[in-house]
């Protein structure tokens, strides 16, 4: 009877306690996230709060719920990695319109982190109908990641980050924004309600599909380097007819400090193909419409 009792106990322990993955993996399902006690501070619900350094990984969706505010994870440590492992963050905002018009619903962000941490890594996986995506600080690294119909900006990190291999689309802000010092590459950005791309100064963009955004396809501060992205039918957003934005918008250009373009294509934008700020540089290997521009 003793070694019985011994036993449901014990039991009893194992599914209340986060489940460590064999390889040291954090694992963080629904029943885990009401539960609580993932990292030490983890309250009951949402958000889940990651405040120790290491590896998470889902093992089911999550949804927070439709409660004002509602976040998914909340990174309160430096160096957290949360692999999504083709699961959801799923919120209950509501976007419309193609690109997006308007939004609406209460949740929270589906990632957020922490102002005083840093190097947060997410990947595989979608996050949705939440307010921003994702909002990581500096030297962040978002990989394979969904961002779609959030209400806001469909992924946001801070500088020295990169964002590659991903798509941010139907998101009723920017789909992606990155502070200086970024890398945008490789990333399928559509029908966002504002810019598809915008990114600040010392930046490299490359190899983006961009279509279809409210605003700008990609918004550049300087200096930095846009070179082989696919920027077509941008600024379509009909409640905003009077604004020149377009393609590609090279802005807050000085002559010390130049943005160069190189082998974009861009065709079929709202109102222009091509707006400068100021002084940016060409090499000529850019498409404007059928001619090099």
């Amino acid at each position: 009877m003793r070694n019985e009792t011994w036993l449901a106990c014990g039991l009893a322990l194992a599914l209340a306690a986060p489940a460590d993955g064999v390889d040291g993996v954090v694992e963080i399902n629904q029943a885990s996230a009401l539960a609580g006690g993932i990292t030490p501070g983890d309250a009951p619900g949402f958000p889940v709060t990651l405040s120790a350094t290491g590896s998470y990984r889902l093992t089911s969706n999550l949804s927070p719920g439709a409660a004002i505010g509602a976040l998914g994870i909340e990174i309160a440590a430096d160096s957290v990695s949360i692999d999504l492992n083709a699961f959801a963050i799923i919120g209950t905002n509501v976007c419309t319109g193609f690109p997006v018009t308007s939004c609406s619903g209460p949740n929270g962000n589906g990632v957020s982190q922490s102002a005083a941490t840093f190097g947060a890594r997410v990947m595989n996986g979608t996050i949705r109908g939440m307010g921003n995506g994702l909002s990581l600080r500096s030297t962040a690294r978002v990989s394979g990641v969904l961002a779609i119909g959030n209400s806001n900006y469909g992924i946001l990190v801070g500088p020295f980050s990169a964002v590659v291999d991903s798509v941010a689309a139907g998101n009723g802000g920017r789909g992606i924004e990155a502070l200086g010092d970024s890398i945008v590459r490789g990333n399928e950005v559509h029908a966002n309600g504002g810019d598809g791309i915008r990114v600040d100064a010392r930046f490299l963009v490359s190899n983006n599909n961009v279509y279809l955004n409210g605003d700008a396809g990609i918004s550049l501060d300087t200096p930095g380097l846009a070179r082989e992205n696919v920027v077509t039918q941008n600024n379509w957003k009909t409640n905003q007819p009077n604004l020149v934005l377009g393609g590609i918008k090279v802005w807050n250009v000085t002559a010390g400090s130049r943005a160069l373009l190189s082998a974009n294509v861009m065709t079929d934008n709202r109102l222009a193909n091509l707006v400068g700020g100021g002084v940016f540089e060409t090499d000529g290997t850019n498409v404007c419409g059928s001619a090099l521009c």
